[in-house]
């Protein structure tokens, strides 16, 4: 008759002598002796031979590395989804020539005033394609963003299908004259962090970001010692229909800094002198 509670230290050696004619998982101690480990529940049992005898017997709690992977694995599978691209971006824009400096020969109101040229990005929808595990990727994504031209010394734009001109105006004084883009946007980046997890990482992007223009106009509000009067008039005004920016990204945790530069005029080379946009700024990324 079998005993109906048979010790754990006979089940061990039941399952030693089973064992010990299959290689499962042997190792040696420092004394060159056969071992054989065997896991279970939460228990693991290191059994030690010695001359073809059992010599000692070892019980550890079961290793926590399996668990600590496990928790690795599932932090960098959550990040793999999400780059660094979805938030919102706000800077300051400057309009370059050709040599890269901010001077205009024959269209002055290319000198846009920096100060009060702002760019606001809305960057909705984001996805990341991971090459190396969590820290290299391929993000790319959606938004919209608002480009606004500060032009200087209260000037009235002019456009036609020819050109755009602009008029110096005397008997108002400006409090705002800007002209303003709005694109859709389709970005590009090649991303690197320095860590899996998502709030340890500096992130680094670099890439390119294309956009469609799908709206402009050219606001004014006008006043003098009587009257304001608000103007805003939609026109093309020469814009480029697209633009394909330069762009690089740095940020950690959910603050960031970026800088975009215009590989291709703002406005249409046939009617207006070439004037690339330099936009830095800061980004608040969610």
């Amino acid at each position: 008759m079998f005993e109906k509670n048979i010790p754990m230290k006979k089940i061990i050696l039941l399952f030693t002598l089973f064992f010990n004619f299959f290689s499962f998982s042997q190792e040696n101690d420092l004394e060159k002796n056969d071992s054989t480990r065997l896991v279970i529940g939460n228990k693991v049992y290191k059994i030690y031979h010695k001359k073809g005898a059992i010599d000692k017997i070892e019980v550890e709690e079961k290793d926590t590395t399996l668990k600590a992977m496990k928790e690795k694995n599932d932090e960098e599978r959550k990040f793999k989804k999400y780059g660094h691209w979805g938030g919102i971006d706000f800077g300051f824009t400057s309009l370059l020539n050709s040599t890269q400096t901010s001077s205009f020969g024959k269209q002055k109101f290319l000198e846009n005033d920096p100060s009060k040229s702002f760019y606001i990005s809305l960057n909705l929808i984001e996805h990341k394609f991971p090459i190396i595990g969590n820290y290299v990727g391929i993000t790319t994504g959606l938004g919209f963003d608002w480009t606004k031209i500060g032009i200087k010394n209260n000037l009235q734009l002019n456009s036609n299908v020819d050109s755009l001109w602009a008029i110096k105006e005397t008997e108002y004084t400006y409090d705002r004259n800007f002209l303003r883009a709005t694109h859709v946007n389709l970005p590009f980046y090649f991303e690197f962090n320095t860590n899996a997890n998502p709030s340890k990482s500096w992130c680094f992007m670099f890439g390119v970001i294309a956009g469609m223009r799908i709206g402009s106009k050219f606001i004014q509000t006008l006043s003098d010692q009587k009257n304001k009067v608000n103007n805003r008039v939609s026109g093309d005004y020469a814009l480029s229909p697209y633009k394909l920016n330069a762009s690089f990204r740095i940020g950690y945790k959910h603050m960031g800094v970026f800088t975009n530069y215009s590989l291709i005029p703002m406005f249409d080379a046939k009617r207006v002198e070439k004037a690339f946009p330099l936009t830095f700024g800061i980004s608040w990324i969610w």
